[in-house]
């Protein structure tokens, strides 16, 4: 409510599960369309559930 009374626009119908699977490159894998083609080889996280992270190159998640 407060971004909205600010003027951003305030997406809230997307699953927080979904989007990090679709940004990290994982969703892919279980046949759900990312609409993002990528030559870049995801960055192995160190620690956690998923596999992948969105972390820079070099900055992983130690």
């Amino acid at each position: 409510a407060r971004a909205e009374a600010r003027g951003v626009t305030v997406i809230m119908n997307r699953c927080p599960k979904i989007e990090y699977g679709r940004l990290s490159g994982e969703i892919g894998w279980t046949g759900v369309n990312s609409r993002i083609i990528s030559a870049k080889k995801p960055v192995l996280a160190g620690k956690g559930v998923q596999k992948f992270t969105i972390a820079p190159r070099g900055g992983g998640m130690d």
